[in-house]
């Protein structure tokens, strides 16, 4: 018993202090935040929620400390909800596509705290908050101007059709004011397109990655299916129906984010949809005894050449259902 205890202890101790230490990498190495909901959904899942809430505020009390209010407030409106939600599924014992759609949701109601949140403390939207604070961050230090410059020039400088010295000699004002007209774009074009890719991939990785550890530590969880086996549910289709809906006709009802929105709803369906087609591609590679690294090897390749081929691949499966089909026949009529 009193073992038990120390390891408990231990356990909290150090899902605590890895929750704060992964908030103030932030500044050195923004993905860490991307790892901020797991200690605390670990020690709900094995202690519960008491002992996860005290987890979690070690982070946001170190932001809080070291970056500011608002960055307190964003660790805790950006990760507690995802952390919730993918604790109630881990306990629930809910499949995994589901738990990883509740996990998807939870994040993008996340992202509309913070949104909210904004719009209050500072009376502005997210798009001018971050183009604002990316602004700040070059006045208090020009290097980081010139050093943004010439990353999003490198391949001109490489080709020999601008300098380095040219980047590197501009003053403060100079650097800045041309910084920021390259900001401005890259957030107006591509910022609804990163929060959705954000809220797909976070919403996988939060899941998958607690599930594998809870798993590693002897908790009993439903389990994951392998990935030849990965399919989409039936009423996937009203996500189809919608995303068609909203491209068709968007236009009437949001016409100023229409571009964006739609980018966001495409590139999310299409990347779901090559989820489908690559575990399609390798349950057939699983059929014709192709080895595991020779399996994945091809589907990481594959996924790099033909990304568009994965989701006709996808698109195909969910419709016709071939291995559901082949699977009930059984192993004895093989392709």
């Amino acid at each position: 018993m009193e073992n038990k205890l120390k390891q408990f202890n231990l356990e909290f101790l150090a899902a605590g202090i890895l929750t704060g230490v992964l908030v103030w990498l932030e500044a050195i190495f923004p993905l860490s935040l991307l790892l901020v909901p797991i200690p605390a959904i670990y020690i709900a899942v094995k202690r519960g929620c008491v002992y996860s809430l005290i987890t979690f505020s070690f982070g946001a009390i170190t932001a809080f400390v070291f970056y500011g209010f608002t960055a307190g407030m964003f660790i805790i409106l950006n990760f507690l909800p995802p952390a919730i939600a993918v604790t109630i599924c881990l306990k629930k014992r809910l499949r995994m596509f589901e738990s990883v759609l509740i996990s998807m949701a939870a994040i993008a109601l996340s992202i509309i705290f913070f949104i909210i949140y904004v719009n209050f403390k500072f009376n502005s939207d997210l798009l001018t908050y971050f183009i604002d604070l990316t602004q700040k961050t070059f006045v208090k230090n020009q290097e980081s101007a010139n050093a943004f410059l010439i990353a999003y020039n490198l391949g001109e400088i490489t080709a020999g059709t601008k300098t380095l010295e040219y980047f590197t000699q501009l003053s403060q004002s100079d650097a800045i004011q041309m910084a920021m007209v390259y900001v401005k774009d890259i957030f107006t074009s591509y910022l609804p397109t990163f929060l959705g890719l954000y809220i797909l991939s976070s919403g996988l990785f939060n899941y998958t990655l607690s599930h594998y550890l809870l798993k590693k530590s002897g908790v009993d969880l439903a389990p994951i299916p392998s990935f030849e086996n990965y399919t989409l549910p039936k009423n996937f289709i009203w996500a189809i129906v919608f995303v068609i809906l909203y491209v068709l006709f968007g236009t009437y009802i949001n016409e100023e984010n229409y571009a964006s929105i739609s980018t966001t709803l495409i590139t999310g369906l299409i990347f779901i949809l090559a989820i489908e087609g690559a575990s399609f591609a390798s349950w057939f590679l699983k059929r014709k005894n192709a080895g595991t690294f020779f399996r994945r090897f091809i589907l990481i390749f594959a996924w790099l050449v033909l990304y568009n081929v994965f989701m006709y691949m996808g698109i195909f499966e969910y419709i016709f259902k071939v291995r559901k089909s082949f699977n009930s026949i059984g192993d004895s009529n093989k392709l």
